[in-house]
Formats: structure tokens, C-alpha cells, sequence
């Protein structure tokens, strides 16, 4: 890597961070602006708050995908409508949910600041999410992340119009985008070498991964070698929006118990904020460096 003009020479990093929890916190973002699309449903349809989950629930569970995002159009209650009845219906759930996501969806405090750090000083950043393509590019473009990401690493989805719009969403962009197909998305220590393959050789010791989840994040990134930080702020939501999200999920009770588990691996380093990313980044580098001065 080249330096940049004012920034500070410092050995070669690249530095994979987890997406949802651990640059903005998801769990509260989804849950109020789910709620608030079953609220303008049952408005318009006075069918309860009760069964709109369930169905939601089964939509999500026959695509595996707890975003997917025309579910609206997939509900019991609009099979036997009318397509102007269906289509006003639909908006009328998308709008709600929009409309919640401004006042829900934001980075972490110190994300920016530390992703702008990261780059000053000539940070490879690549960004890897186990959530849908399209949802995940149009949440950072929101956040205005993605000016900072040199890649993003996310799942296709199940829809081949989410996936190709996508593409044309990271074209425009200036992403370097790789998509992940079912079998590929972590814990596969592939979601892994796909980036660090784009990016060319890196010693290991010098990549740093970042995740929310020690089974799900940072168990793969131990294996490929790469230093691991835990996002554990992550894990910190209200709890409203917690039981909304169980009350969504296709997940059983293991899986869950296993992404939230921190019996897997002890990380590197453990991160109350985001911020804490630059002085973990440096002490590890000062103390690589006293070590290889020692050895000769």
C-alpha cells in the first residue's frame, strides 16, 4: 500500500468487520420499523397484530430469510386480493417501515470517526454480512458507510431483482462487491478468503476481523489466523425489540443460544465502542514490533 499525503506510515492492515451489531445496531433498527409495518397493516385490514407475525413469520421461514424484502406481498390476507388492493397494501407497509427506519437506523457513536481513521491511514476496510445484498447496501449508503468500505461481502438473497439491483447499487457506489451464495456465509471461513483473495497477500497477523458474534464472526476468522476484536456492545439492545425479533425468528433455540454464545474462542481484544479499534490496532503493532526488534 501506498501512504497518503499527512497520514502516518504504519505497517499494512486490513481489517474485516462484521455489519449488523457491530457498525449499527440492528436488532433496534429492524424490531420498531417491523412493528410499525404490522401497525399500518392492521389498520387497513383489522386483522391482529397477533396473526400478521405469524404470517410474517412463515413467509420468513419458507425463504430463510428474516428480511426478505416483497413479504408483504407474500401474506395470507393478500393472496385473494386484488392486485390494486394487494399493491396499495404493500405500500402502504413499506412506507410505514421507511418512514420508522429514519428515526431507528443509525451508526454506532465513533463508527464514522474510527472508519475515517482507518483510512487516513491506508486501512484496507471490507465490510461482511450474512444479511441480503440489496438491504445491507442500501442500509450503508443510508449511513453513509459506504464511502469507507473498499469491499462488501453479503449473501445474494432469494430474489434475482434484489441481487442485479445490488450490482447496480455497488456500481454506482464504487464498491468492489462479493456475492455469497447459501453455503458460503459465516461461520464458512470462505466469506473470508473471498475478500483477502480480491485484495492480494496480507500476513494474517496484520488482518484484523471484528464481529458481534464470537461463534459466528470471529471462530472463522481465528482459523484463517486473522487477530480477532469482539464487538460485545453488540449484544447491547432494548428488549421490546429483542422478543420482536424472537417472535419473527425460524431459528430454534440452539442456533440462537450458539450466536450468542462466547464459549467458542477468547478474542485478541474486546470492544465496549467501535472506537476502541485504533489504540487495539496500534498496541498490537507496538508490541509486534518490540517483539521482532527483540528477536534480532
Amino acid at each position: 500500500m501506498n501512504s497518503r499525503p499527512g497520514a502516518r506510515t504504519v505497517d499494512p492492515q486490513l481489517v474485516i468487520t462484521d455489519l449488523d451489531n457491530t457498525l449499527y445496531n440492528w436488532i433496534d433498527y429492524f424490531a420498531p420499523c417491523f412493528r410499525a409495518m404490522v401497525a399500518a397493516l392492521e389498520q387497513r385490514t383489522k386483522v391482529g397484530e397477533e396473526e400478521l407475525f405469524r404470517q410474517f413469520r412463515e413467509v420468513y421461514a419458507r425463504y430463510k430469510d428474516p428480511e426478505y424484502s416483497r413479504a408483504p406481498y407474500e401474506l395470507e390476507l393478500l393472496r385473494h386480493e386484488c392486485r390494486e388492493r394487494r399493491d396499495q397494501l404493500a405500500h402502504a407497509a413499506f412506507a410505514a417501515f421507511t418512514r420508522a427506519r429514519r428515526h431507528h437506523l443509525s451508526a454506532y457513536p465513533s463508527v464514522l470517526n474510527t472508519l475515517r481513521w482507518l483510512k487516513l491511514r491506508n486501512v484496507t476496510i471490507i465490510g461482511v454480512s450474512n444479511a441480503p445484498v440489496r438491504e445491507v447496501l442500501l442500509r450503508i449508503r443510508y449511513l453513509r458507510i459506504h464511502g469507507f468500505l473498499d469491499s462488501l461481502v453479503a449473501w445474494q438473497g432469494v430474489s434475482a431483482n434484489d441481487y442485479y439491483a445490488a450490482v447496480n447499487i455497488a456500481r454506482r457506489s464504487l464498491i468492489d462487491l462479493h456475492v455469497l451464495s447459501d453455503g458460503f456465509r459465516k461461520p464458512n471461513v470462505k466469506a473470508y478468503f473471498i475478500p483477502l483473495a480480491a485484495h492480494g497477500h496480507f500476513d494474517r497477523r496484520t488482518v484484523w476481523v471484528i464481529g458481534d458474534s464470537i461463534t459466528i464472526d470471529l471462530f472463522p476468522a481465528q482459523q484463517i489466523g486473522a487477530r480477532t476484536a469482539w464487538a460485545r456492545y453488540g449484544q447491547n439492545f432494548q428488549s421490546e425489540n429483542f422478543e420482536t425479533i424472537s417472535r419473527l425468528t425460524f431459528w430454534d433455540r440452539d442456533r440462537i443460544a450458539a450466536t450468542y454464545s462466547t464459549d467458542s474462542l477468547t478474542p485478541d481484544a474486546v470492544l465496549e465502542n467501535f472506537g476502541q479499534l485504533p489504540a487495539v490496532i496500534s498496541r498490537r503493532q507496538r508490541t509486534s514490533r518490540a517483539t521482532t526488534t527483540a528477536m534480532t
